[in-house]
């Protein structure tokens, strides 16, 4: 029997590893008659027609359906889907999209990677600041944060285990030590020999470089369109390593974690009884926010810093002058 295996998210929980890891074996997955097909996104980021098609895109959808049928089916007996916010989806969706292309005899299974709330809050915020769409601080973010997403996350996730054998893979687990990406190929059923050894992993954000990306927000860009503000994002990493920023962005305090944890138990607790038939904390290694936070701060700045990010947000600037945005069409 045919299998198709999606892996459904979520954000800044791996998702870019695992799919790098995955095109780079996409040859070696092929003598074992596994496909994961490029689908408009090169099967780096994102399989990107996908999660348009999911969407309703119709043009996305007949090149997913299309690609989908080129697959000769004596050599491809597993195919494996992945985007990182496919959880926001309905599965009967992705179902339909399968039977339109000739999978709809195939068993599906769906697996994914989730996080404590602490540290997922935590590496999102700095990721959403680098692209200039947030000015605030981190624990006013936080705040919003948790209004706005948490609980909908897992209730999202609890509508795949209703519809589909849903698989959910901690990115730190108790039980389990070995790196997340090895753990989810292995879920996807990849075998060890197709596997690449060290998958890449996204750069870490030093607080100083948030700090920057802060006053870049300040400029006004918040309403332009992520993918047009990513050209800025790479120059404001690469111009920050050169400074000699290579930290890691941490906001949390005890307090501050303790006040996340609160807030999302319910529905982290709900949805680890229903996919592992255990609480939450028995499986996840959450994050204790017991190393001092390091948000960037005038007042426990260290000599020269406040001028290295001065510099920073000067030379992105130089870079990316906000006219030149404007001349495209952006705020």
């Amino acid at each position: 029997m045919r299998q198709v295996t999606v892996h459904i998210g979520q954000e800044k929980a791996a998702s870019s590893s695992l799919q790098a890891a995955l095109k780079a074996a996409r040859g070696a997955l092929s003598q074992h008659g596994i496909a994961y097909p490029p689908l408009g996104g090169q099967g780096l980021k994102d399989q990107a027609d996908l999660r348009h098609a999911l969407t309703g895109d119709r043009a996305a959808r007949a090149r997913v359906v299309a690609e989908l049928k080129a697959l000769t089916p004596s050599a491809v007996r597993h195919l494996i889907l992945s985007g990182e916010t496919l959880y926001h989806h309905d599965p009967a969706r992705l179902r339909a999209i399968l039977c339109e292309a000739g999978w709809g005899d195939a068993r599906l299974s769906a697996i994914a990677v989730v996080r404590d709330a602490p540290s997922w809050l935590n590496s999102g915020y700095a990721f959403d600041v680098s692209l200039l769409q947030v000015r605030a601080r981190f624990a006013p973010y936080v705040v919003k944060a948790m209004v706005t997403g948490q609980a909908a996350r897992f209730r999202c996730l609890s509508r795949w285990s209703r519809a589909e054998t849903l698989s959910a893979l901690p990115l730190a687990d108790r039980r389990d030590a070995r790196p997340v990406v090895t753990r989810a190929l292995e879920a996807l059923c990849v075998p060890p020999a197709a596997a690449v050894s060290r998958p890449p992993r996204n750069v870490a954000l030093d607080p100083r470089t948030v700090e920057a990306a802060r006053r870049l927000a300040a400029d006004g860009h918040a309403r332009a369109g992520v993918a047009a503000l990513y050209p800025v994002r790479s120059t404001l990493i690469r111009t920050a390593k050169t400074l000699g920023f290579d930290g890691r962005f941490n906001g949390l305090t005890p307090s501050l974690c303790r006040a996340i944890e609160l807030a999302t138990r319910p529905s982290r607790d709900a949805f680890a009884g229903a996919v592992w038939g255990t609480p939450w904390d028995s499986v996840v290694a959450e994050a204790a926010g017991g190393a001092p936070p390091n948000e960037w701060s005038a007042r426990t700045a260290a000599p020269g810093e406040a001028e290295a990010i001065a510099e920073l947000v000067a030379n992105v600037r130089a870079a990316h002058p906000p006219r030149r945005w404007r001349a495209r069409g952006l705020p």
